[in-house]
């Protein structure tokens, strides 16, 4: 069984904590809140982020 972890972190380029969400050793997502909540997946196999709002956004279309 995977373990699945949130660590809160302070980042450099984060002016606010941000929570990373781990699957195992390989950090699978990001929550951030500047002006509005932000949450970022990252592909497994190609390390891109992949932005939540740009995924709904396309399937409303």
């Amino acid at each position: 069984m995977m373990n699945i972890t949130i660590e809160i972190a302070s980042v450099p380029d984060r002016e606010n904590l941000v929570a990373e969400i781990w699957a195992g050793d390989k950090m699978i997502a990001e929550i951030t809140q500047e002006d509005e909540v932000e949450i970022q997946f990252f592909v497994k196999d190609e390390g891109a982020v992949y932005p939540l709002q740009e995924r709904v956004a396309s399937r409303n279309q």
